[in-house]
């Protein structure tokens, strides 16, 4: 790969700092990455729930990403062999891998969790893609990679994550190529106000930033599937909380009621967004 900037470690080297609005998220993703490691419960809840849908069993043990997810971002990003794909805000890896690896394509993975990063690395691995994946420790919205670097960038779930949207998107397409392109899932809100952009206020974010959207679309039983993820979460904390701990355990838990909850209006925050799948290509040339 062309970036000399990328890591040759086998371990990522914590970045020196994160921005303030990323820091909140990486504690959280430590903590929860952390205690995934002490058993398999909540990977075998999404297994369960997702049945023929679940990816195969080592891409996602936290996740809403289906096979069909990826078979979507495999089929938009269009890579061939040899050519260089971004998993932004990567978590534990598996996503990006599995795409890659359909690919034949070089892999580097960013996330504000280092421990989400180990996780990678072994990964990394296991799909046989040790040599053709690097990971670095760093802000989504400052990776400190070279620009022009990416024929494509793939975010699953995760831009909700970022306060800043804006530089998060003038980023990667400073990191890409001319007319590479950028996909990625996340959750838009119905209507403004609500803590997630409207569909509106995502397509001018991303034409602000130099993108041509070429898919905008809900992803299919999305709502249905996270329900049942968090009605299993609300039967079984105890047993959650005895395999993880008990702090990890609660943040699932916390974000179960806190989008399933009942409002005044008899809605709930989880009906008040959509979860989209979005491809589109950069503008920019040179």
């Amino acid at each position: 790969m062309k970036n000399e900037k990328l890591p040759t470690h086998e371990v990522p080297q914590k970045a020196r700092s994160l921005p303030p609005d990323e820091e909140g998220g990486s504690f959280w993703s430590d903590c929860i990455y952390t205690a995934l490691k002490k058993g398999n419960l909540v990977s075998k809840i999404f297994r369960e729930v997702y049945g023929p849908l679940s990816p195969e069993e080592d891409v996602s043990p936290l996740g809403f990403v289906t096979n069909r997810d990826l078979e979507n971002c495999a089929k938009a990003l269009g890579l061939k062999a040899g050519m260089n794909l971004l998993d932004l805000a990567c978590g534990g890896g598996g996503p990006g891998l599995w795409i890659a690896r359909k690919a034949g394509a070089n892999l580097v993975g960013i996330d504000f969790s280092a421990i989400a990063l180990e996780q990678a690395v072994r990964r990394a691995s296991k799909f046989g893609m040790a040599a053709m994946a690097k990971y670095c420790h760093a802000s989504m919205k400052a990776t400190g990679l070279e620009s022009g670097t990416f024929d494509g960038v793939v975010s699953i779930d995760a831009l909700w994550m970022a306060n800043d949207k804006q530089s998060v998107l003038q980023e990667v397409r400073r990191l890409m190529r001319p007319q590479g392109r950028f996909v990625f899932t996340t959750w838009e809100g119905k209507i403004p106000g609500t803590g997630n952009p409207t569909s509106d206020e995502y397509r001018s974010l991303l034409q602000a930033a130099g993108f041509m959207i070429e898919t905008y679309e809900e992803t299919a039983d999305w709502e249905e599937l996270q329900r049942e993820v968090y009605r299993q979460w609300l039967l079984q904390q105890h047993a959650l909380a005895q395999e993880m701990d008990v702090g990890a355990a609660g943040m699932l838990v916390n974000e179960a009621i806190w989008l399933t909850k009942k409002l005044d209006d008899g809605t709930d925050r989880l009906s008040q967004t959509r979860r989209i799948f979005v491809a589109c290509r950069s503008e920019h040339v040179g």
